[in-house]
């Protein structure tokens, strides 16, 4: 098997340098996943502070409950952000929350039109009422590091009927890297929350999907009522028949 190629972009590596949170950028041709590579720069002990690994394509892209994250070479963001939390580990799955504030609203900024732009608990944007961005946390314990995997769909031509993308809302193609740019920015903004991994619920809540509408979740049963949010430690609350059930351990969250 070969070596991922490095490689080499000086309007992305001067775009990054703006960034000072940002220690390092790895940037390649083609990975497994962007997840993957960030983990073993972790195990090398190859990280001198906050790192950002991106990839043109990823053959084993992945995304919650081991879905695949399909995307074409060079069109959409394929990275992943490693971090050096203030919290404990058992914590570092709700760095998604302010995380997902953070996109959000470098897309409102990028898009810069009427379109909804939504948080999907827990940890997916929707534009257009379709999934536009997925994150998946992945963590290093060894080292207190956790890495947080972001595919954002920027150019595909998506025909999905339950994913789109900036260009399909917009009907015009994007600078990546201007996209990543506000992204940046955006998490720059939201910084000290994500590393402490602060929610701030009413934030949060202002722009979620699917608040007030019938939703169905699998926890350790199915659980089905109206969605009332999240509360201050990312847990989404269901109203059921039997009063509200709060649930940490979703998948599957869906309108019904």
């Amino acid at each position: 098997m070969t070596s991922p190629r490095r490689k080499e972009d000086a309007a992305l590596s001067a775009m990054v340098a703006l960034h000072s949170f940002i220690h390092a950028l790895h940037y390649y041709e083609t990975l497994d996943s962007t997840n993957a590579m960030a983990l073993s720069h972790c195990a090398s002990g190859d990280m001198p502070g906050a790192t950002l690994v991106i990839s043109d394509f990823q053959s084993e892209g992945k995304g919650r409950m081991n879905k695949t994250w399909e995307s074409s070479p060079a069109e959409d963001i394929l990275m992943s952000l490693v971090l050096k939390p203030n919290c404990a580990p058992d914590r570092w799955a709700q760095l998604s929350f302010p995380l997902g504030i953070a996109i959000r609203d470098a897309l409102k900024r990028t898009l810069n039109h009427h379109v909804p732009i939504e948080l999907k608990w827990p940890n997916d944007i929707l534009v257009g009422g379709k999934k536009c961005v997925g994150m998946l946390h992945a963590g290093d314990v060894s080292t207190g590091r956790v890495i947080l995997g972001i595919g954002i769909n920027v150019n595909q031509d998506s025909q999905a009927t339950d994913r789109t993308s900036l260009k399909v809302v917009s009907g015009k193609a994007f600078n990546r890297w201007a996209v990543l740019n506000e992204v940046l920015t955006g998490i720059g903004a939201q910084l000290t929350p994500i590393l402490s991994a602060v929610i701030d619920s009413d934030a949060w809540n202002s722009h979620a999907a699917y608040v007030g509408k019938q939703v169905q979740v699998l926890d350790r049963a199915v659980i089905t009522g109206e969605f009332k949010g999240i509360d201050s430690h990312g847990a989404a609350l269901i109203q059921t028949r039997t009063g509200i059930k709060r649930t940490v351990l979703g998948s599957n969250f869906r309108l019904v």
